[in-house]
């Protein structure tokens, strides 16, 4: 059984199987998750903000689109956006960035790092896409 500990904080307590409840700012009571809206930095409004981007890009693309992603992204991007908000922005598919990943999309917007490894697997995916 792991040491219930508040953060990093070493202490003597007891160990026991219940987390301790957490009072300090940034702790969601008894659920031991940060908060997004007490933490040091405001989670909550870099969420907002982020999303808020995200939506604007996808609304300067008109009509429906495909959104491809780079796979590490795949989990925050759940954080910021979910499918439902996607959608409703005219994203019609999502799909991870992979060789040899088939897009049925006229309009494709890639989310990725910049890195050569991204690059080289979007233009595969465009070559591939335009045959």
């Amino acid at each position: 059984a792991a040491a219930a500990r508040c953060c990093s904080r070493a202490g003597t307590r007891r160990r026991s199987r219940r987390p301790a409840a957490h009072s300090h700012p940034g702790h969601e009571p008894m659920s031991g998750t940060a908060s997004l809206t007490n933490a040091v930095v405001n989670l909550a409004a870099l969420r907002e903000h982020g999303r808020a981007e995200l939506v604007d890009v996808l609304d300067s693309i008109r009509g429906k689109k495909a959104l491809v992603i780079d796979p590490r992204f795949v989990g925050p991007l759940g954080l910021v956006a979910e499918v439902p908000l996607l959608k409703q922005h005219g994203v019609d598919g999502i799909y991870r960035l992979e060789h040899g990943v088939r897009i049925d999309s006229r309009q494709v917007l890639f989310l990725t790092r910049p890195s050569v490894d991204a690059v080289k697997l979007i233009a595969a995916t465009i070559k591939a896409h335009r045959r």
